[in-house]
This record gives structure tokens, sequence and C-alpha cells, in this order.
């Protein structure tokens, strides 16, 4: 460490994730005018992360001390959601279509965070000693609709444009911070997505072209 002396330090981190989810679909069958499709989604998740810093003592052992963090955290997230989409067909070339979708997720974190380091000052060295173990829970929910309209030029040239958006749940960071006051939840990510295309194909089916132009605005990016 510059301007005291030298001091080795060692790191160690471990995570372990399960996800188990299901998800049930009930749809038409595509042959008129009305297609639809709506289900059900549901999800299990849990993570654990244990992490270990150790500092050993250098040259100058009287400023710098052997301390360490360690940081243990259990994060279990559940969630369920409902969705939905129905496409109809205006006319043989206007198709519209609309969607939405509904998420609900409960998140509870367990964290473990033990500080105990002596660190050099310009006043002598200063023990820190650091304890964080308070649960945290938070649920948290989102509506996500969408919309898109196509129009089929020819049997081989189709355009189209939509607009949808999306939900990413928050939720509290794997890396424990010093307090609990520290501790706030990460609010929901979302984003606003609008995309224009083109799919076509010539020759017989010999070539094909796809190009879409695509924006999405994102909000509180997690």
């Amino acid at each position: 460490i510059d301007g005291i002396g030298t001091a080795s330090s060692s790191n160690a981190a471990t995570t372990e994730q399960v996800i188990a989810s299901e998800e049930l679909r009930l749809a038409s069958n595509d042959d008129g005018k009305l297609n639809w499709i709506f289900g059900l989604y549901a999800f299990t998740e849990k993570l654990k992360q244990s992490r270990l810093s150790s500092l050993d003592a250098g040259i100058v052992a009287a400023l710098i001390q052997p301390g360490f963090v360690s940081d243990d955290v259990e994060i279990d997230r559940d969630g369920v959601a409902a969705f939905g989409q129905i496409s109809y067909a205006m006319t043989d070339k206007l198709n519209l279509t609309m969607g939405a979708r509904y998420s609900y997720e409960n998140v509870h974190q367990t964290p473990d965070l033990l500080v105990d380091l002596v660190v050099p000052t310009p006043g002598g060295p200063v023990a820190i000693t650091t304890v964080n173990n308070v649960e945290q829970k938070k649920s948290f929910d989102g509506f996500s609709p969408m919309g898109s309209v196509s129009y089929e030029w020819t049997d081989d040239v189709m355009t189209y444009a939509s607009i949808s958006t999306g939900f990413k749940g928050g939720g509290f960071t794997k890396e424990v911070p010093n307090s609990p006051a520290q501790n706030m939840a990460v609010a929901n990510e979302t984003s606003l997505n609008y995309e224009i295309g083109i799919k076509a194909r010539f020759a017989d089916n010999r070539m094909l072209l796809n190009a879409a132009a695509f924006r999405s605005d994102l909000k509180n990016q997690q």
C-alpha cells in the first residue's frame, strides 16, 4: 500500500443459483380472423453468494493489521404473471395485434455482512467493525402492454410497426452494503420500445429480406 508498506490480500467467492418455472398457455387454432393466446406463468429463484476478502499484515505490521470482510447473502424471489394477446385480421392484408402482461414478484434478502479491519490513519490505526444482518422484503409489480399493425402489400412483402413495453422486477443487490440504511431496494426496470420493419421474399423464395429499425428507452436500468 503506497506510503505505508506492502500488504497481501486474498479474495474468494462462490455463487449458487437455482431457478424453477412453469407456464400454462391456452391458444386459438389460428383458422379465423380472430386469434388469441392467454396464459399464466410462475417461477421461484434462490440465489446464494458467499464472499471472503482477507488482508494480511505487511512490512509495517504496526499500521496494517490482519483483517477480513465476510459478505454472505441469500435472495429468494417468487413471481407470477398473467398474459394475453389478441390478433384480428381487419382485411386480407391488414392485421392488428394487442397484448398485455401483468407481473407480480416478492423478494426476500437475508444478508450477513461482517467487516473487521484495522486501517491506517494520520492519527494511527483505527479499528473498524461493521455488521449488517437485517433482512429485507419487498414486492414489485408491473403492467406491460403492447400493440402492432402489419400490412401485406403482396403475398411476398409485408411491413409492420409496433410499440411495446418491458418490465424487470426490482430487488436487492447481492453485494451487501455496510448498513441497513444503505441497503435500499432497486426500483423496477422498464422500457418503451418502438420498431418498424419489412419481411420480403424474392425470386421464388430463393432470396429473403428482413430489415428492422428500433428504439428502446430504458428507465431505472439495473
